[in-house]
């Protein structure tokens, strides 16, 4: 990736290619209007004004339960279905494969010739579902050209006012439709999906803090291959653990290579969808709960399953700790996976930040002030040998998120400022100096303006925003008092 190949080469910033494919921004329309009113009646009039084009835009909107791809294909013929189909194929990324074979399976009643055009799409969805390790080195690059159109388009004025979601949708489609029709062969992949996340800015960052709290249901930094390749086959099989009614009409193979995936489709079953503008849940008198058998998969002893407490286990118990109340049972195992988290003195890596920042959110989400010392425990016993300010704001962002598991403000605001001020007494002095780049306390204890992005069981965690500057100051570290001073000045 040499010369002048950028950002712009990949990525346009002009509002009207995202309309053509998506429809017109929406402005306070809630997801579901959106996709009745707009985005489903957008799709009918390119499809039906180039099926081959019109296809491409439904593969790359295929993204949430909520778009009924057969509907939005509905007044075409099944010859027109057809030869778009053959002019732009099954799709690379699964949400498109999804679309295919959605889009075929509505259509075998009436025409065998969508027969195999549906067998064929599932067995590349299952396929594509069950890549690990350097298999999955392509299917990165969906991922990485999601947030790298995001952060583009993020910065864009013209994008400022749209929802969340729909700038969302809007990074899918475009990212797909650059998967499908660009060849990548012969690039090194790893590289690539590199440049991607070295694109991101501290705009983009600020953005997704304010989306967060939006729409805080969607983590788009969470999201890997695998959990993207995994989801397209929970909904083309319609997959439950629950239930084996996914397994009618599927072939003996297909359905032990399903069976197979059994624990990691366990871990990707109620992900967020995509295309959602929900908030967390709201009072814990409706919320169901969830126990041990969330973890069931792990535990069992298939030698599919990841590891107990790799990230993919963190993420999806971050996911469900959204969606559930954990059941006491469920709380202790967690705590003891986070008790067994041990960080090297010298390298931390970011799987291990990935995993601390979902330790985080459970504490907040739960209400659990013990998984939250816990936490800072780790993040605190690992602090002096950091000389980075980056590495100590990442910890402080942790501390400030693991802060919103005390149910009152003054106790929340009380316990991160604590935990702050020691993470700044307990890295290198140099860090802490108020010259330059190494401001590190500095960025440490401005961080708690960020505690409102925890949140409770029952709603938003109260909103911590400043801090008593002068109790933090008597008997101040020298660095430490400026650094307090500094941020004092700052608001």
């Amino acid at each position: 990736m040499s010369g002048s190949f950028g950002v712009s080469d990949l990525i346009p910033g002009d509002l009207s290619y995202y309309e053509s494919l998506i429809g017109h921004v929406a402005t306070t329309d809630p997801v579901d209007e959106y996709v009745t009113r707009e985005l489903v009646p957008h799709l009918e009039m390119v499809f039906k004004a180039n099926p081959a084009w019109g296809l491409r835009c439904i593969q790359g909107t295929c993204i949430s339960s909520k778009l009924d791809v057969a509907t939005v294909t509905r007044s075409a013929t099944n010859d027109d279905v057809i030869s778009a189909l053959q002019a732009s194929g099954p799709g690379t990324t699964p949400f498109a494969k999804l679309a295919t074979f959605q889009i075929a399976q509505s259509r075998v009643a009436s025409d065998s010739r969508f027969g195999d055009l549906a067998k064929e799409a599932l067995n590349s969805i299952i396929e594509q579902a069950s890549r690990d390790g350097e298999g999955l080195d392509h299917d990165e690059l969906f991922p990485a050209f999601i947030r790298l159109t995001l952060n583009a388009i993020s910065q864009s004025e013209q994008f400022c006012l749209a929802p969340p979601y729909w700038r969302r949708l809007a990074a899918f489609a475009h990212a797909s439709i650059v998967l499908e029709t660009l060849d990548f062969n012969g690039w090194n992949k790893v590289e690539l999906v590199a440049w991607c996340a070295a694109q991101q800015s501290m705009v983009t960052a600020a953005v997704g803090i304010l989306d967060l709290i939006r729409e805080p249901v969607w983590r788009g930094d969470l999201q890997s291959a695998a959990d993207l390749n995994l989801a397209a086959l929970v909904r083309a099989v319609k997959w439950s653990a629950d239930s084996e009614n996914y397994l009618l009409g599927l072939s003996s193979t297909q359905a032990e290579q399903i069976q197979v995936l059994f624990p990691k489709l366990r871990l990707a079953f109620g992900l967020p969808d995509p295309l959602c503008d929900g908030q967390w849940r709201q009072g814990s008198a409706t919320v169901q709960t969830i126990g041990e058998e969330l973890l069931l998969a792990l535990t069992s002893g298939r030698p599919q399953g990841p590891p107990l407490n790799s990230q993919q286990t963190w993420n999806a118990l971050a996911y469900s700790s959204r969606i559930f109340a954990f059941s006491s049972e469920l709380l202790g195992k967690v705590r003891g996976m986070a008790s067994e988290i041990h960080l090297r003195d010298t390298e931390i890596s970011d799987e291990q930040y990935a995993v601390l920042s979902c330790a985080a959110e459970i504490a907040a989400t739960q209400a659990d002030e013990e998984l939250a010392g816990i936490l800072a425990t780790c993040v605190l016993n690992v602090a002096e040998p950091i000389a980075q300010p980056l590495q100590a704001a990442k910890f402080a962002a942790m501390l400030v998120m693991a802060s919103g598991s005390i149910q009152s403000w003054p106790g929340s605001l009380a316990w991160a400022a604590d935990r702050l001020v020691a993470l700044a007494y307990r890295t290198p002095q140099g860090v802490c100096s108020g010259d330059g780049e190494r401001r590190g306390s500095l960025r440490v204890l401005r961080s708690a303006e960020y505690i409102d992005v925890a949140v409770q069981p029952n709603g938003v965690a109260p909103a911590a925003r400043r801090c008593e500057t002068a109790s933090l100051q008597s008997s101040a570290r020298p660095d430490v008092k400026h650094a307090v001073g500094m941020s004092a000045l700052c608001r």
